[in-house]
């Protein structure tokens, strides 16, 4: 996973979580495994955080198109990180988990393609959040979008631990 130096200079947090998915894995057994070398960060806007995201064959579904489980963990993924570029008050020290993640899909993707993912938090509250995320080809034709709402797990949450 790449990040550039001016979203890793503004957002360290950021950095330390693309160090920690860019561990190398020898025997890869997750999705997360094989998409977070293809992964980087690129651009930053109010709110939202923008990555690229190459197309190997070991994304591919077997007939040369972007599996659809490979595209729901890049979204995942690269949604869960932009919890950390929200400008409100609230502030997150973790991703949290996910309650909700749907995924519409409108275009296939061949290997060999880069896909633009524009991740928007539209909500964050000291509980839940909502990321809304766009996914572009090169030439700028919508081929997925997403919602996923996340819970967070930070320990100043007021939620009580669970008994055993």
């Amino acid at each position: 996973m790449k990040i550039t130096p001016d979203i890793a200079s503004k957002y360290p947090e950021l950095e330390d979580l693309a160090t920690l998915y860019s561990m190398n894995k020898q025997n890869p057994e997750v999705w997360e495994d094989l998409v977070s070398s293809h992964l980087a960060m690129v651009n930053l806007k109010p709110n939202t955080l923008v990555w690229e995201f190459q197309v190997e064959q070991c994304h591919s579904d077997g007939r040369g198109y972007l599996a659809a489980g490979c595209i729901t963990t890049v979204i995942d993924i690269c949604s869960s990180f932009a919890i950390h570029v929200y400008e409100g008050k609230t502030r997150w020290s973790l991703i949290g988990v996910s309650t909700d993640l749907g995924v519409h899909f409108f275009e296939n993707i061949k290997v060999g393609e880069t896909l633009v993912l524009e991740c928007h938090v539209k909500r964050l509250s000291p509980k839940l959040g909502n990321v809304y995320t766009e996914v572009f080809n090169k030439e700028e034709d919508l081929c997925f979008t997403s919602s996923h709402s996340k819970f967070s797990i930070d320990r100043e949450s007021s939620v009580p631990p669970a008994r055993l």
